[in-house]
């Protein structure tokens, strides 16, 4: 993102597919959390994220989202570490 307006269509356009995503029905996120162009999300099942990435992967023919997934529960988001808990059924960093 080297335009100082890259951020802001960043944002607009995030805010659009937020609303899409708020109207599926099917294979939608536990949680969802975004910081302009960086989206976090939890699902139920490994098969649901698959799902939900070929689903919003065809919204847009010149922008494909890519996923990263946990590694020993463990994921880095921006600059920091999320670690999960399957005792508390949590998330810390």
């Amino acid at each position: 993102m080297g335009s100082p307006l890259a951020p802001i269509l960043a944002d607009v356009f995030m805010s659009k597919q937020e609303t899409r995503i708020e109207d599926m029905t099917e294979n939608k996120p536990v949680v969802y959390l975004r910081y302009v162009d960086d989206v976090f999300c939890v699902f139920p099942k490994e098969e649901d994220a698959e799902k939900f990435l070929h689903t919003i992967n065809i919204w847009h023919d010149n922008l494909k989202f890519t996923i990263e997934r946990e590694k020993q529960r463990r994921l880095p988001f921006l600059d920091v570490m999320v670690i999960g808990d399957d005792v508390n059924k949590a998330y810390e960093t």
